[in-house]
């Protein structure tokens, strides 16, 4: 987790990493499903977000921004 403060906005970053090269998808979940949901939720409620690949797998990133400044 990252927490930085540049100007008017406070930003929290949280990052998630795995060992897997497989791409994250959003969507295509079963509604009775008990799994797959998680970027769906990332995407409606960050406000960026996105996907780094490295040499043993990714990092899904997301960031909320507090424009009142804190």
């Amino acid at each position: 987790m990252v927490i930085g403060r540049g100007g008017r906005y406070a930003v929290l970053r949280v990052e998630v990493a795995d060992f897997s090269a497989e791409p994250p998808r959003l969507g295509g979940f079963d509604l009775d499903a008990m799994s797959g949901r998680g970027l769906a939720l990332v995407e409606a409620l960050s406000d960026r977000w996105g996907v780094e690949t490295h040499n043993s797998g990714k990092r899904v990133w997301f960031e909320l921004a507090d424009s009142n400044g804190g």
